[in-house]
């Protein structure tokens, strides 16, 4: 199971069309990081699980094709 570190600053960094790829390489990016901390890969499957959400929808969060709800 990963421990996901809450952050006090918002995702959405813009408020523009680029705002949903901007919230998906913010999530990529702080995945990895916890790869890194931990020495190992973190998936967006593992996430996904421990969010409560199914592996697409995370995916579809990355790759910028959709918006986490606030």
């Amino acid at each position: 199971m990963v421990k996901l570190v809450h952050h006090k600053c918002s995702p959405l960094i813009e408020l523009g069309c680029g705002t949903v790829e901007v919230v998906g390489a913010r999530l990529r990016r702080l995945r990895e990081k916890r790869s890194r901390e931990l020495g190992r890969e973190v998936t967006a499957a593992e996430v996904a699980s421990t969010l409560g959400i199914s592996k697409s929808t995370m995916y579809m969060y990355e790759r910028g094709e959709r918006v986490p709800p606030a």
